[in-house]
């Protein structure tokens, strides 16, 4: 049957199945194969096993590499929601959306922005009492090449150059449409025919006003910069990036003030998670008398 729930009403010619907890929706380009590997239940594809998966060092989810006539598949599983979402998965359950659906209708956002994205096939959930505590997604293979590798051999000054343009109006579009994209690292962008594609849209925040807080801006480009290997971005790119993001013709003091909070950002992420790091950083040396 078609799907019914209203938050879910773009996806016409998609199907779901409820089953004892569990719900699966898949397009219908996808269920002869879903049938053909066995996976056509939410708790199967869950227990699907491949030497080809590869899961984090949290053993939160994993990612599954699946071919199957020439065409590639990637299958994304979350075992358990995210610590920061626990309280909302156990205390408020009808306002808690499963990071599989989450990323599934953030894929349908950018799309409509004209921003170019995995193509999302099939995705479910299942529930252990009334938490929807582990669920998976499956997307296409993105076709191109990644940004750092094109970046990193690329010699054509006004190719690279266009590059950052392109990439710089990419996260400004997104940022106009008040949205923050947390995970923009170098490993989530690729590039076909000069056309920047994204993934692993877990988490597409939105902003609470229209005019985003230059600490998210500076966090998600410092995320980015970390992400990228140094030989990949000269220091004359890099300031192309903001102005071109600003849509600047020089420096000038947004200009500084959104480059000095991108050091700062990247100083505080090369602290890790040393709690004592950060509390020395931001607060006790402020106030240490020399």
């Amino acid at each position: 049957m078609y799907i019914s729930d209203k938050r879910l009403a773009w996806q016409g010619n998609w199907h779901t199945r409820h089953y004892k907890g569990e719900r699966i929706c898949w397009h219908e380009d996808m269920g002869e194969t879903l049938s053909f590997l066995d996976l056509d239940r939410c708790g199967k594809i869950l227990s699907f096993h491949s030497c080809l998966s590869k899961a984090d060092r949290k053993g939160r989810r994993d990612v599954t590499r699946i071919e199957i006539d020439e065409k590639v598949f990637y299958l994304k599983r979350y075992f358990r929601p995210r610590s920061k979402s626990l309280f909302s998965a156990i205390f408020m359950p009808f306002f808690y959306t499963s990071p599989a659906q989450s990323e599934c209708e953030h894929y349908h956002i950018l799309n409509a922005l004209g921003i170019a994205t995995a193509v999302p096939v099939a995705w479910g959930e299942k529930k252990t009492g009334w938490i929807s505590w582990s669920c998976f997604i499956i997307t296409r293979e993105l076709e191109g090449t990644l940004l750092s590798q094109t970046l990193k051999t690329s010699r054509d000054f006004s190719s690279r150059r266009n590059l950052i343009y392109s990439l710089a109006s990419l996260i400004r579009r997104i940022h106009v449409a008040r949205y923050h994209y947390p995970y923009c690292k170098a490993k989530h962008i690729y590039l076909k025919d000069n056309t920047i594609a994204i993934l692993d849209l877990e988490r597409l925040d939105k902003f609470p006003r229209s005019i985003p807080k230059l600490k998210k801006i500076a966090k998600e480009m410092a995320t980015f910069n970390k992400s990228i290997a140094p030989e990949c971005l000269t220091k004359t790119e890099q300031l192309r990036f903001v102005k071109s993001y600003l849509q600047c013709a020089k420096i000038d003091f947004q200009a500084r003030e959104l480059i000095a909070a991108i050091q700062k950002r990247i100083y505080d992420i090369s602290l890790g998670r040393k709690w004592y790091a950060r509390l020395w950083r931001n607060m006790l040396l402020p106030l240490k008398v020399f």
